[in-house]
C-alpha cells in the first residue's frame, strides 16, 4: 500500500507527460486523503501493533516519510492555484464569467434558467 502511494506521489510531483497525469491524478487532487488514509493510519497501526522492529519495517516507515514530503509539495502547489485559475478564466472568458456561470444578472443579461426536475 505504501509503495503504491509513494509511486503515485512521485508521479504527481514529477513534471512528466500523460502517464504522469493519469497515474498521479488521485494523489494530486486529494493529497490530504492520500496522507491520512494511505500513510498515517496504516503506519500508526503498524507502530501500535509493534510491527516496526525490523529493517524492512523501518524501510517502509522511511518510504512513508519521503512520500509525506512529496504530498506536502503537492498540497503547497495547490494553495496558489485558485488565483491562477481565476486569472485564466477572466482572461479567456471575460470579466463577467463568474456571474454568467452562476446565473446572476448583475453584469450579464438575464437568461432563462432551465427548469429543475422535481
Amino acid at each position: 500500500m505504501k509503495l503504491l502511494t509513494a509511486s503515485v506521489t512521485v508521479s504527481s510531483v514529477s513534471e512528466g507527460g500523460r502517464p504522469s497525469y493519469s497515474f498521479g491524478l488521485a494523489a494530486n487532487e486529494l493529497p490530504f486523503a492520500a496522507f491520512f488514509w494511505l500513510l498515517l493510519l496504516p503506519t500508526a497501526l503498524a507502530f501500535a501493533e509493534g510491527d516496526i522492529h525490523t529493517a524492512g519495517g523501518w524501510a517502509v516507515v522511511a518510504l512513508a516519510v519521503v512520500t509525506t514530503i512529496g504530498l506536502t509539495v503537492i498540497a503547497r502547489r495547490a494553495l496558489g492555484e485558485r488565483a491562477r485559475i481565476e486569472r485564466a478564466m477572466t482572461e479567456g472568458l471575460g470579466a463577467g464569467w463568474r456571474a454568467a456561470a452562476t446565473g446572476s444578472t448583475s453584469t450579464t443579461t438575464a437568461r432563462a434558467r432551465p427548469a429543475r426536475p422535481c
